[in-house]
């Protein structure tokens, strides 16, 4: 389902991810996620590392903690594809090359994450869209008004960083996902 909306529009997208009571979400956001080998791991759950981004300290939503690439989808993106790629470069400097999955989407209510049964999807406010991108070269280049560092991170060095708990659950997902697929 996540992949069949990167070619639509924020609008487009609110009517195909519609909540079961027909209503639509405030926000749509995407995460995207970027792991990059490692071959000097020394074991082998260890050798995909996770891309993350530090928050600059003086940011007044999430300020000192490490998030994934992405951001609201606007009005103004032409397709959820292509808010993808501007996301990443803004954020990384970095090019995608290809999107090649999703994981499962998740919702975001006023008081935090939601679980996906009825009686608490109503509640959600917001759609969040998680990707996992291949990028032409690995070389990170941040926004420096935005994050003060970024870096890779195996499954056990994330344990460690403070994150919200929408992006741990994004980064949980992302290493199950991986820990599973024939790439891995």
């Amino acid at each position: 389902m996540s992949l069949r909306v990167l070619g639509a529009n924020k609008a487009r997208c609110r009517k195909i991810m519609r909540r079961r009571d027909g209503g639509s979400y405030e926000s749509v956001f995407t995460n995207t996620i970027i792991f990059k080998f490692d071959k000097t791991a020394k074991k082998d759950e260890d050798a995909y590392k996770l891309l993350l981004l530090k928050v600059d300290e003086y940011n007044v939503y999430e300020p000192n903690t490490w998030v994934i690439p992405g951001g609201e989808i606007e009005d103004t993106d032409p397709t959820i594809e292509e808010a993808v790629k501007q996301q990443v470069l803004e954020h990384t400097g970095m090019e995608v090359e290809h999107i090649v999955s999703f994981i499962k989407p998740f919702l975001v209510s006023k008081g935090g994450i939601t679980a996906s049964g009825a009686e608490t999807q109503e509640a959600a406010v917001e759609l969040r869209l998680g990707y996992f991108c291949t990028v032409f070269e690995y070389r990170l280049n941040l926004d420096p008004e935005e994050f003060s560092e970024g870096g890779y991170f195996d499954r056990t060095m994330v344990k460690h960083l403070d994150m919200s708990e929408t992006t741990r659950l994004t980064v949980d997902r992302a290493f199950e996902w991986w820990a599973t697929t024939d790439s891995a």
